[in-house]
């Protein structure tokens, strides 16, 4: 019974001894459960910062937009709508043109006769006044216009002498002035503010914002006929280069459509960048030349054209290719394309209109042997084993898909070579649309649809005359005549 007790003793001292070092252990694990706690609560902070500094950038922080990079956000206003239509608004303080005591000069109106066939033989004492402020030499030049009233002795009628068709209110503007408020605002890209201020500032003329976006409009309108003469004119041109970008229209996505030559420019603004749009537009359905233009699939549904392909595209896809892939084909056809341009300038310079038949099967021949070369260095598709086999056609890689494109389309690609009339690339069709990229960026969208179609057809009118050494401020003052100028081969 005693060695039954000592047993039992000595296996409770164990288990107590066991207990303790448990408890130990289990004290132990705690104290790293809150060090691993504390660790990790610093390490959630510290990837904390680190993602809202990665995720900081121009358009959320106080950071410069040159730190961007190439994860520029979209630009994107902190304005919110007012839901105000353009203009001046209700109740503000408006600059009202108000007569002059003192006019420049005086035109007066007479009447001749009356109604009933009386002759005038006498001075009238009472007349209408109207007056224009105009610039004459950069100055204010005010125009006072009376139309006199004349009471027949024979019937007692009274008579009134009309006024020109131009001068239509008690007081208005001249087309001088309006030229100046358009050629601000579609050439130089003023807004309508600062438009007003130079007003102020160097012609000593208040004009207020409601004013200028009157005379747009106005000008608008009177082009319409004009805009059509313009638009027959590309149709009838031999080559045309067509081009479409973004631009926003009351915070929505449109695009703006542009067919031009050397000597003319048609702008239009739609909805829809695809076939909708070109349909619409009026160009592409009816031309019979040769269409210059990027690979957009688009264009290929006009059929009764010629097309040709930018090569100032096909120059910068192939860099990509050589420097994201080390793929030589794409150098050589760089080279290549650059050597047919060099010696096609240099046949145009001496007065050649064609190239030697024997150049261009050279040109030719060098050409598909780089596309064949290309067709070695460069994977047919992309594909990843561990993903599940997709119906449809298999995606292939950038380099594959440019060498399809060089193949297929070669006649396109060439047509530089072939004939001398085909420019290289379609720099004509960017550089006139570039302005409008300009103006996005200087005003980030138009208010309304409207807005934006008058602004497409003030530069297609500017733009033409622009290309003919027109001078441009006398052309947009003859809009207000209802004569607008034109270069002659267009009367």
């Amino acid at each position: 019974m005693l060695e039954e007790n000592i047993d039992l003793t000595q296996k409770l001292m164990r288990a107590d001894e066991e207990n303790i070092a448990l408890s130990k252990k289990l004290a132990d694990a705690c104290a790293k459960i809150v060090e691993l706690t504390q660790k990790l609560a610093q390490s959630d902070d510290a990837h904390q910062k680190l993602t809202d500094k990665l995720c900081k950038n121009s358009g959320n922080s106080s950071k410069p937009s040159s730190t961007d990079g190439f994860n520029k956000p979209k630009p994107k206003s902190q304005r919110v709508k007012s839901g105000k239509k353009v203009g001046g608004q209700p109740g503000h303080k408006g600059a009202t043109l108000l007569m002059i005591t003192n006019p420049n000069e005086t035109h007066v109106y007479k009447v001749s006769e009356c109604v009933c066939g009386a002759i005038c033989t006498k001075e009238s004492c009472k007349y209408e006044r109207r007056q224009v402020f105009d610039l004459v030499d950069n100055q204010q030049f005010v125009s006072e216009h009376r139309a006199e009233f004349w009471k027949c002795d024979d019937c007692n009628h009274v008579n009134k002498a009309s006024f020109p068709d131009s001068i239509r209110a008690p007081v208005q503007y001249g087309s001088n002035v309006k030229a100046i408020v358009l050629y601000l605002y579609n050439r130089q890209i003023i807004p309508y503010q600062r438009s007003s201020e130079l007003f102020a500032y160097i012609f000593k003329m208040k004009i207020g914002v409601g004013t200028l976006v009157s005379i747009i409009k106005e000008a608008s309108k009177k082009l319409e006929a004009t805009d059509a003469i313009i638009k027959e004119a590309v149709i009838d041109s031999p080559v045309v280069n067509f081009d479409e970008s973004g631009m926003q229209v009351n915070g929505v996505r449109h695009w703006v459509h542009v067919a031009v030559t050397n000597v003319v420019s048609y702008f239009m603004t739609h909805a829809r960048r695809g076939p909708v749009a070109m349909d619409e537009m009026g160009i592409l359905p009816d031309y019979l030349g040769k269409a210059v233009h990027d690979h957009w699939k688009s264009y290929f549904t006009y059929t009764n054209c010629t097309h040709y392909l930018c090569n100032a595209h096909h120059l910068r896809e192939l860099e990509f290719i050589h420097e994201r892939y080390k793929h030589s084909w794409a150098k050589e056809m760089q080279d290549l394309l650059r050597e047919i341009k060099k010696v096609a300038d240099n046949l145009m310079d001496a007065g050649e209109t064609s190239m030697p038949q024997e150049d261009k099967d050279h040109f030719d021949k060098r050409y598909m042997e780089i596309l064949a070369n290309g067709y070695l260095q460069d994977p047919a598709i992309i594909a990843d084993p561990n993903k599940p086999k997709k119906s449809g056609p298999v995606a292939q890689s950038k380099g594959r898909n440019l060498l399809d494109r060089l193949r297929d389309f070669k006649a396109s690609v060439l047509g530089f070579m072939h004939d001398f009339t085909v420019p290289f690339d379609n720099n004509q069709g960017e550089r006139d649309i570039r302005m409008l990229k300009v103006q996005q960026k200087v005003s980030g969208s138009f208010r309304s649809e409207q807005g934006a179609i008058d602004y497409c057809r003030l530069m297609t009118y500017i733009s033409t005359i622009r290309k003919n050494s027109m001078d441009v401020i006398k052309a947009l003052a003859s809009i207000f005549s209802g004569k607008p100028i034109l270069p002659p081969f267009l009367i």
